[in-house]
């Protein structure tokens, strides 16, 4: 079924297609009828209402999405900083080993050059 309806904001003739009967005869009672300004102040501030509530969970929804957010950006700090301080460890115990293995060469080559020191006072002593 099919109506001409006129666009009150527009005063532009459509044609509106409706399938339920009694949606729109309602439709068509709202407008063609002329309603007063206590009815239209009723319905603008409903409105207000329904906007404002909505406005309310969304703001509620930005404020609920931006924790979130901070709370990842804190997880992907505290996984950087443990990142990092995995590579310090890391690090730290190449340069333990190393030093370590270092001490054992060093230790090597002072007994070498005890070795040798020896056997340099030996044979001055046999050459005298």
């Amino acid at each position: 079924m099919s109506y001409l309806v006129t666009d009150l904001t527009t005063n532009n003739i459509k044609s509106l297609t409706l399938f339920n009967m009694e949606y729109t005869d309602k439709i068509l009672i709202k407008l063609k009828r002329k309603y007063s300004k206590d009815e239209t102040v009723a319905a603008l501030v409903k409105k207000l209402k329904e906007a404002e509530t909505e406005n309310g969970k969304l703001s509620a929804e930005i404020a609920h999405l931006e924790y979130k957010l901070a709370g990842d950006i804190n997880k992907q700090e505290e996984n950087k900083l443990a990142r990092i301080e995995a590579r310090k460890n890391k690090l730290f115990q190449d340069l333990t080993s190393q030093n370590k293995k270092m001490r054992k060469q060093i230790k090597e080559l002072r007994e070498l050059r005890n070795q040798l020191f020896s056997k340099l006072n030996k044979f001055e002593r046999e050459n005298k």
